[in-house]
């Protein structure tokens, strides 16, 4: 579920930020259908205390998430220990993936069980037990979550949190996911929640707002951002099949015209093929038979190039990708139905040249004039069709080229050279100016500042200013969010 605004003046505007109450007035207001909220941290510190009263600390940048019972009756996380339908019933219940429990526990693979009772501290906040143990999620899930605890020790992370129960604070981190029963209809449902936002938010706020329902197949590329950060428009995804497929058909064509090229060297064994009484249709069978060979043998050659690929792929979109036909059959169909329908589209125009020839004019080495015209306007058409795909894809590549080295080489308006940035956990006025105070003693440290983000960072929290006497009555105001880091200068 996300938000649709409407501040006056500037149109619709979508947002996946919810507030904390959202989730259980929803469950309470439409029976059957489970609401959970969940609220992703991302980063946060992770002590494991020790036999000896010590620590063992881990600074997480990911994964950290908080969420409400229902979660694991949502989505599918592979439990390996724990009982996903309690796993979160009680307040400073925590389930970790199966790499942080060997990581924090000292643990082998088959004994990751062992981690169920053990307690983690977070932010030295709060002290969570471990009440399940999940399979490591995919590197490309919009879920990134590792570290996944009871919905209310969000205290630990969200000093904004105020028990849950604030209608007028909005999170970005925080949203809602809705299961509907069968014999429920999102549209009706969507219906009833304009109702619903009126009651629980009221309607005196200048900027109008409903809530709308995004199917959880839109989350990489619905209206909305994800937790992963990895939203992209449709049209993006339109541009690059059609990319995929142009390159696709640049092969096709090459393959055509490298074929119909070469019959030649076949004119004899189609005449003798034809004069012991071999049929057409037996002789396109065959020829194209024969090119979707060699479409799967192409196809298995791909994927073994494509996993080595992957690997240097992975420093570019930042994780790997896989292949993994066991878990993804859906695939595996896809790249067998795919490389049958090219070889066969490949293979038709060729095939049906080559079982045409005469089967005297074949064992001369001669192709009939008729023939040889319409053959050569073909090619003529595919040759042309070639060079215009590989000027298109190549003009687009370097004009793709010059933006990126634009991106990475433009001047960003400040020194980014021997700068620290480091998030302190806490804003306590007091213990900042220790900590400068501290940091000061050290030669190799220049310059000091306290700041609220740092200097490319884009979060804030967007708020509606009223000032009727103005030119305009709304206007819309950005509070930088309370993250205080420390750059240092050396």
């Amino acid at each position: 579920m996300i938000s649709q605004l409407e501040p006056p003046g500037e149109g619709i505007l979508y947002a996946e930020s919810q507030t904390h109450p959202v989730g259980e007035a929803i469950r309470n207001d439409f029976p059957g259908v489970k609401a959970v909220m969940t609220f992703y941290a991302e980063k946060g510190q992770i002590a494991i205390e020790k036999s000896n009263e010590t620590f063992d600390r881990y600074q997480e940048n990911e994964g950290l998430a908080y969420v409400e019972q229902g979660f694991f009756e949502i989505f599918d996380f592979g439990f390996l220990a724990g009982d996903p339908q309690n796993a979160l019933s009680n307040a400073g219940s925590v389930v970790i993936t199966s790499s942080l429990a060997r990581k924090y526990f000292n643990l082998n693979t088959g004994d990751v069980s062992n981690a169920l009772g053990k307690s983690i501290t977070v932010n030295n906040q709060k002290t969570l037990t471990i009440t399940g143990v999940i399979a490591d999620t995919p590197k490309n899930t919009d879920l990134p979550f590792t570290i996944i605890a009871d919905y209310k020790s969000q205290t630990a992370s969200n000093p904004y949190f105020y028990g849950g129960t604030d209608w007028q604070e909005y999170n970005s981190a925080t949203n809602c996911y809705l299961l509907l029963p069968d014999n429920f209809s999102p549209g009706a449902l969507e219906t009833q929640l304009v109702s619903f936002a009126a009651k629980y938010i009221g309607t005196d706020s200048p900027v109008f707002q409903k809530y709308v329902l995004q199917p959880l197949s839109n989350l990489h590329s619905g209206k909305a951002q994800n937790y992963s950060h990895r939203r992209v428009s449709e049209k993006a995804f339109f541009i690059l099949g059609m990319v995929g497929l142009f390159i696709i058909l640049l092969a096709s064509i090459n393959f055509i015209n490298l074929s119909t090229a070469q019959s030649s060297k076949r004119f004899k064994e189609i005449g003798v093929r034809k004069i012991t009484g071999v049929s057409k249709f037996q002789l396109i069978s065959q020829f194209l038979g024969e090119t979707v060979f060699i479409s799967y043998i192409a196809a298995i050659l791909g994927v073994g190039i494509a996993y080595f690929l992957f690997i240097y792929l992975e420093d570019i979109i930042g994780y790997r990708l896989a292949l993994d036909f066991l878990k993804n059959p859906g695939t595996f169909v896809f790249l067998i139905t795919s490389t049958l329908v090219i070889g066969v589209i490949s293979g038709i125009y060729p095939s049906v040249i080559m079982a045409g020839m005469k089967p005297v004019g074949n064992l001369k080495n001669l192709l009939p004039a008729k023939n040889n015209s319409g053959s050569l306007s073909v090619r003529r058409i595919l040759v042309i069709s070639q060079f215009v795909i590989s000027l298109v894809l190549i003009t687009g590549t370097l004009v793709m080229q010059k933006q990126i080295n634009y991106f990475f080489k433009a001047d960003i308006g400040f020194d980014k050279e021997a700068v620290l940035i480091i998030p302190l956990p806490d804003a306590n006025t007091n213990k900042l100016a220790v900590l400068q105070s501290e940091l000061s003693k050290y030669a190799e440290i220049k310059k000091i500042s306290f700041e609220s983000t740092s200097p490319m960072a884009d979060w804030r929290v967007s708020n509606s200013i009223n000032y009727p006497t103005l030119e305009k009555d709304l206007f819309s105001g950005n509070l930088e969010g309370k993250i205080w880091n420390l750059p240092l200068l050396e």
